[in-house]
């Protein structure tokens, strides 16, 4: 099969886009960033990034990822599955694991608390939830950074994509944003500020449902081919 690509008219309309995104200074947003994942001549390497004065300097920005971060704590979960050492099926083999979830209760909608009518597996858990991350640390004894490093980002020679960005990261960390309600944009407090902080992060929780800090050239790079266990 031939490989898929976004025609120049398509690729106009992208950069069209993202210019009518940023260009008013007071109350569009101050920077947006797209990229395009496939085998095609505009892909993961053709990234659009724009800031509010116009001009590409974006290409290095670090993003706090958010819940990107649940595609590379379900890569980890399922090399654990093929290596062995976890079970998509087996929820006492959970329940070995994280004994906290031998007596969890069900939130009714009521509000009243009930015994769960069955046990929590892992296949559950993918749906997708922290605990997931949790349990890779536990398999692996290894905190859910070194695993991501060893076994994702290392074998795709991902350099810029971490859940403990070092300070030359934290420096091209772009801002957080919200509009208010007279549609002004303002800036806020990075939501995992004790992880941007060395001085802080000792012992911060790294969550696999949202902590990856990255490049999002090279998130997209590597996400197009899952390294195996």
């Amino acid at each position: 099969m031939a490989p898929i690509t976004l025609g120049d008219t398509a690729v106009r309309d992208l950069r069209a886009l993202l210019d009518n995104a940023v260009s008013d200074s007071q109350n569009s947003l101050p920077n947006a960033t797209i990229v395009l994942l496939g085998d095609g001549k505009h892909t993961a390497t053709e990234l659009f990034d724009y800031s509010a004065a116009g001009d590409d300097s974006g290409i290095g920005d670090i993003h706090w990822m958010a819940s990107c971060t649940k595609l590379i704590t379900a890569i980890s979960c399922m090399q654990l599955v093929e290596s062995g050492a976890l079970r998509l099926d087996d929820p006492d083999q959970i329940e070995t694991i994280c004994p906290e979830f031998k007596d969890l209760q069900v939130l009714q909608d009521d509000g009243i608390l009930v015994d769960k009518k069955s046990k929590i597996t892992l296949r559950m858990l993918l749906t997708h939830t922290d605990w997931v991350g949790i349990i890779i640390q536990r398999v692996s004894n290894m905190t859910l950074n070194e695993y991501f490093d060893q076994y994702v980002f290392q074998p795709l020679e991902i350099k810029d994509v971490t859940l403990v960005p070092p300070q030359e990261m934290v420096d091209r960390l772009v801002g957080m944003w919200q509009r208010e309600k007279d549609g002004h944009i303002t800036r806020i407090p990075q939501p995992l500020a004790r992880m941007l902080d060395a001085k802080q992060r000792s012992g911060a929780f790294q969550s696999g449902g949202g902590g990856i800090f990255g490049n999002i050239r090279e998130y997209g790079s590597g996400s197009m081919s899952p390294p195996s266990p």
